[in-house]
């Protein structure tokens, strides 16, 4: 690391726990883990399973009482359990409720309907996607963990952090695409971007995104020195959230391009991740300040050109693979260096589910 990173890091982490004492967080528990519920309904639903293993004690706290006297007995298993998870949906406030709905269109894929109401309309449809909606929305069971997320940095913004989708497009196969921009962008510039590495890196496919807000240069770069000391922003929390539902749907690998600070809450989010999802997770870093180091991922991809001051300005211990100098502004992610480096890795993720 260098005088000039290790100088920046101390800022960092200096500044942001100045900022955490001077806040109220905003807990925010996760669930990467499946329920008990789940898991036994998920057994009971496999043919592969034997009935033996779905026997067990009557003294099994983690069983819920109300299917301890069916253990062994697959059908009845199952048929509690979707009756169980019925009447736990609807005896939520309609708060609730709706979230447990959102959860439900997210956990099948953004489908693209015109249906406003479609994860109400589909929730019975899948009960092991239902459960673990119910799960994350709070309903079933303890969290995993805890993150503390800092809601309040983005109250007078004119568009908050949000996940938003290309729409128009088609989706992957198998496999998801998520982009999150750098700083300064409208949500507008935002979608633009996306839509533009879409038509030229992605084969004109549906990108599944998260805007990170903007609230002025000043602003946006203190933003980025908290986030990199290690405060969780609201943009790294829907990163988070947006991985986690591809990983409840899918088996495969999630490809994640960032571009300038949003590198930094790349690498936040990845930390949040247990070990084996961050596993499944290829970054592909365009003009990154924070370089992304290979172990918080499957694999990892900092591309920038050296005359970029933002290339790595905020550290990290991510390798650099630095392009030739393009015609176009060095840190315009669309210009011809970074299109003929990062095509070839989106066009075999598409086809292949990894780079």
């Amino acid at each position: 690391m260098t005088g000039y990173n290790a100088l920046t890091s101390v800022i960092s982490a200096v500044a942001s726990t100045a900022y955490l004492l001077s806040r109220e967080m905003e807990p925010q528990p996760l669930y990467f883990f499946k329920s008990p519920l789940q898991d036994l309904y998920e057994k009971a639903c496999d043919p592969y399973v034997s009935d033996e293993a779905l026997r067990f004690s009557q003294f099994d706290t983690e069983i819920p009482s109300e299917v301890r006297d069916l253990s062994g007995d697959r059908s009845a298993l199952k048929s509690k359990i979707e009756e169980m998870a019925s009447q736990i949906l609807y005896k939520q406030p309609i708060e609730t409720q709706n979230a447990v709905f959102g959860l439900i269109y997210a956990l099948h894929g953004y489908p693209q309907t015109s249906d406003p109401c479609w994860g109400q309309h589909n929730a019975l449809n899948r009960h092991d996607l239902l459960l673990r909606a119910l799960q994350r929305a709070h309903c079933l069971g303890p969290a995993s963990h805890t993150i503390q997320v800092d809601e309040h940095w983005e109250a007078n913004c004119v568009s908050k952090s949000c996940p938003y989708t290309l729409g128009d497009r088609e989706n992957l196969e198998y496999g998801e695409i998520c982009y999150i921009n750098g700083m300064g962008c409208s949500f507008d510039n935002a979608r633009r971007d996306a839509r533009k590495l879409s038509d030229n890196v992605g084969l004109n496919k549906n990108f599944q995104c998260v805007y990170s807000a903007t609230q002025g240069f000043e602003t946006d770069i203190k933003q980025a020195i908290l986030a990199d000391g290690g405060v969780v922003t609201r943009a790294m929390r829907i990163l988070v959230e947006r991985m986690q539902n591809y990983f409840d749907r899918e088996d495969g690998n999630f490809l994640l391009i960032c571009h300038s600070r949003g590198s930094v809450e790349t690498y936040q989010a990845l930390n949040i991740l247990p070990e084996d999802l961050r596993g499944r997770v290829i970054v592909i870093a365009l003009a990154p300040a924070k370089l992304i180091p290979e172990h918080l991922a499957r694999k990892v991809f900092n591309f920038g050109i050296p005359q970029d001051p933002v290339f790595g300005c905020l550290g990290g211990s991510g390798k650099k693979i630095c392009l030739d100098t393009q015609p176009e502004n060095p840190h315009n992610p669309h210009g011809e260096s970074f299109k003929s480096a990062v095509a070839p890795l989106v066009r075999s993720y598409i086809e292949h589910n990894d780079c």
